[in-house]
């Protein structure tokens, strides 16, 4: 959970903390024997990289990203503290899940992916965060060797599993190939971790604020631009964990089947035609407005106003052109037909 709900302590508190003591008691008293958590690794992430990290050796942070992640370590603790003769227990940590018909992460990458302002990245010194994340199938068998292993007396209940994918793999170059099937080149714009956190924090100010989810979280932010990766020596080991290659390819194939039909094409120009009037545009006119009315009288602001009326010139240019493409594309559309003189007819 990393919207506004995440930063709620009441909501948190209630679903995770109360819930999850309430849950193992009546699992108890019901003659439950095996007891199953699903947690996150938020619950140990702090802000620093994270190499390798064990269960047995990484503690809990002192204070937490959210409300979500505190409530998440304290389920931890009363599961584990839970298990016994008559009912074992065990925690199982997910990373980021994705995968085909998955909502949360792959649905929105994919959605932002197809406006085409998937542009940029973020690395420190010029070196990209490695990451694993939980695919779908993975989830599951984890959750499948866990309800086969856990009756062995030679498991120890109240034990923690990281489950993750294998393969360690850049923040941003992990989705790349979706992107590119989709027609878009990969991202030109290198921007340093403080921007996206800044970014990230004014979402999250005014999110808190007017009560909406935030577009991004800080928490998502420093997922993508700090180191995280994840041992499953453990998994492997007491489970037989044995997790499958990523995904990307079904996902591929199931949101860029219609990359080949006129309609997508037509989005792709549309694209390009929004960035061209963002970069040319839309940027260049803020700045020169900005500097005209703070130094209205500077050598910056004279330059400014003739820029201005130069864009206003390539932006009257540029409309025409882009009607004219709109016109020629439109007739190749599906159940249009060019009527001659340029005049596009509706087919019934």
């Amino acid at each position: 959970m990393t919207g506004r709900y995440a930063r709620d302590r009441q909501i948190c508190v209630r679903t995770n903390s109360t819930a999850t003591t309430n849950l193992v008691s009546w699992a108890r008293t019901a003659g439950v024997q095996r007891f199953i958590y699903a947690s996150s690794v938020g619950v140990i992430f702090q802000g620093v990289p994270l190499i390798d990290a064990t269960e047995r050796d990484t503690p809990y942070p002192h204070e937490h990203y959210n409300f979500y992640c505190e409530s998440k370590a304290q389920a931890e603790e009363i599961v584990s503290k839970g298990t016994g003769p008559d009912m074992k227990t065990a925690i199982i940590r997910f990373s980021g899940i994705y995968g085909p018909g998955e909502k949360r992460v792959t649905q929105r990458v994919v959605d932002f992916m197809k406006t085409g302002f998937w542009i940029g990245l973020s690395m420190e010194n010029g070196v990209e965060a490695q990451t694993q994340l939980s695919s779908v199938a993975n989830c599951v068998q984890g959750l499948m060797k866990i309800d086969e292993k856990l009756p062995d007396p030679h498991i120890a209940g109240g034990r923690i599993y990281h489950i993750v994918d294998r393969e360690v793999f850049g923040t941003f170059s992990f989705w790349a190939p979706i992107n590119r099937a989709l027609g878009f080149p990969d991202p030109y714009i290198v921007m340093p971790p403080w921007v996206l956190r800044c970014i990230a924090w004014i979402c999250q100010t005014l999110a808190d604020r007017y009560d909406f989810d935030p577009f991004v979280s800080v928490l998502e932010v420093d997922l993508l631009t700090i180191t995280n990766t994840y041992s499953i020596a453990r998994a492997e080991r007491d489970l037989g964990y044995d997790p499958e290659p990523s995904p990307i390819a079904e996902i591929i194939a199931e949101h860029c089947s219609e990359v080949n039909t006129p309609e997508w094409q037509w989005q792709l120009k549309k694209v390009r035609w929004q960035q061209k009037f963002l970069f040319w545009v839309v940027v260049p006119l803020g700045l020169a407005l900005i500097v005209w009315m703070f130094w209205p009288h500077s050598l910056c602001a004279v330059i400014g106003a003739v820029f201005l009326k130069l864009w206003v010139s390539y932006l009257g240019k540029w409309a025409e052109e882009m009607f004219e493409q709109v016109r020629a594309i439109g007739a190749n559309l599906p159940g249009q037909v060019d009527g001659g003189d340029g005049a596009v007819v509706e087919l019934d």
